[in-house]
């Protein structure tokens, strides 16, 4: 987007290459930080404005210019104040016993404005406020439809259909054909812009350093939220224009502040400070888990019906045969006999094979496969599956698993077999 773009003056990494300064190419908004060893803000900038945070013992959030931050016992932000929510009355937050987000006060009334529920595996499946309720319809991790509560299941308000990363959306459906948006993002996979089916821009965003939106008309006259109800902004992450606040899945995260408002359920493991982010300027965080091992896409997916298709929808890619044979032991193919054999007749035996071999390569060459071929026909498979399906989410999930069991006899040397539609 025109003058949305950024630089990163000279002095803008310290000498851990932690983000320290970001200004927008139209001069309008400059930023700076100044970091505690693991991170927290001790103060932050923003058009020559400081605003001086203090930090508890687990790095929480204590106050903000003198403005108190309220915790419950287990680390969970239950009262932000103004200066650090886009509610000019503050926010407070109400957690279930799993530190989901559960009800949330945004007025400053002491009553729940919104509330929020969860399933077994932790997917948030409605959002009630005060006037309609929406439900959201989970495939995996992904959200594949939103409907308004009662309404009869084959009328959808939107179906989604995605690429190939968990939050990649490419294409919103309406009731009616006309209603299509296409989403199209940046390479933080941060949607950039919608487009509708004549290929006329409908809306675009843009986002500072830590994630706050901007929304412009197609025109690029800005305005105060998406005219189109869209809520996949940044990151591919989902937007909550009344609390300002996104939807990581594991937990909510906050611009404002640049941090989640609830510890991390996996403690430690990838770093001291338990509030804070793991994307920046080009990276990504779909689960607010910071999922970037295999062990940890394990994890998450651990009580997923389709464990292995989680584990590769977040991992962007397959797995790999050795870390099948750790993890699905059962899907592995066995290890090969290993007989016994005497030197002389192993070697009698590799130069006949060897022969042999070398007389069918003359009389039918046959190319050898490797992961890498393997992979490359998986991609092409996926590329395949997203054209000829684009307005079928149905059949393109089906598609999508096709093209991994594809890639699974790929590496096994077996024959492919051809995609046959299920719906």
């Amino acid at each position: 987007m025109s003058n949305y773009g950024f630089t990163v003056p000279t002095s803008g990494y310290d000498d851990e290459d932690r983000l320290v300064g970001w200004n927008r190419a139209d001069s309008n908004l400059d930023q700076s930080w100044n970091l505690s060893l693991v991170g927290d803000w001790d103060s932050f900038t923003e058009n020559s404005t400081t605003q001086n945070r203090t930090h508890g013992d687990a790095h929480e959030i204590l106050t903000a210019d003198s403005q108190a931050v309220t915790h419950d016992a287990k680390g969970n932000q239950t009262g932000l104040p103004s200066n650090l929510t886009t509610s000019t009355s503050g926010l407070t937050l109400e957690w279930d016993f799993e530190n989901k987000l559960h009800a949330a006060d945004v007025d400053g009334t002491s009553g729940a404005d919104i509330l929020q529920k969860f399933d077994a595996l932790g997917r948030r499946i409605s959002r009630d406020d005060g006037t309609t309720t929406t439900v959201f319809v989970p495939s995996g991790q992904q959200t594949i439809a939103d409907y308004t509560a009662g309404t009869a299941a084959s009328s959808p308000t939107y179906r989604y259909v995605y690429a190939s990363y968990i939050d990649e959306p490419v294409m919103r459906a309406g009731s009616t054909s006309t209603a299509k948006l296409y989403y199209h993002r940046n390479q933080q996979y941060s949607v950039t812009a919608l487009t509708d089916t004549t290929g006329s821009i409908a809306e675009r965003y843009a986002y500072d350093a830590y994630g706050k939106l901007t929304v412009t008309d197609g025109s690029g006259n800005s305005i105060s939220g998406s005219a189109y109800g869209n809520r996949y902004t940044y990151t591919g992450r989902e937007w909550d224009g009344e609390l300002g606040l996104y939807y990581f899945r594991a937990r909510m995260y906050s611009p404002e502040s640049g941090r989640f408002v609830s510890r991390d359920p996996i403690g430690y493991e990838d770093g001291q400070n338990l509030y804070e982010n793991s994307f920046r300027l080009v990276g990504v965080d779909p689960t607010g888990l910071l999922v970037d091992t295999v062990t940890q896409a394990a994890r998450v997916c651990a009580n997923d019906h389709n464990k292995r298709a989680c584990m590769e929808t977040l991992l962007g890619r397959p797995l790999k045969p050795d870390e099948v044979a750790k993890f699905f032991p059962k899907q592995a193919p066995p290890p090969s006999p290993q007989p016994r054999v005497d030197v002389e007749q192993a070697v009698m035996v590799g130069i006949s094979l060897y022969c042999i071999k070398k007389a069918l390569d003359v009389i039918r060459p046959r190319p050898q496969n490797n992961n890498d071929e393997c992979v490359e026909q998986w991609e092409s498979d996926q590329r395949w599956c997203s054209r000829k399906y684009r307005n079928d989410p149905d059949n393109y999930r089906a598609c999508l698993e096709w093209a991994r069991w594809q890639y699974l006899a790929c590496v096994d040397d077996k024959p492919r077999k051809p995609f046959a539609e299920p719906y």
